[in-house]
């Protein structure tokens, strides 16, 4: 908290309390900001429209569709070298 005060003062718009996931925490925090706050959507945390509904002015979604962009590359790869089709459902 103490932090996202200073990142206010020193002219942030919003803050963004990286590895906040819990949501008890999360509505605390949003409380207590005096600031728009940027929530990270991962799985296993809070869903999107929990993230929502404690107050999140933004969502980001990180590294997410990144990993899931390469991960799908990668079964294509390994379909294609094992001579599978690699759009096959």
């Amino acid at each position: 908290m103490r932090r996202a005060r200073r990142y206010r003062a020193a002219g942030a718009d919003c803050v963004y309390p990286i590895l906040l996931a819990e949501p008890g925490q999360v509505a605390e925090f949003v409380a207590g900001a005096g600031a728009p706050v940027n929530l990270l959507y991962r799985p296993g945390g809070p869903s999107l429209a929990e993230l929502t509904r404690l107050g999140a002015a933004r969502i980001s979604h990180g590294e997410g569709p990144y990993a899931a962009v390469q991960a799908r590359t990668a079964a294509l790869l390994d379909a294609i070298r094992a001579g599978r089709d690699p759009y096959a459902a």
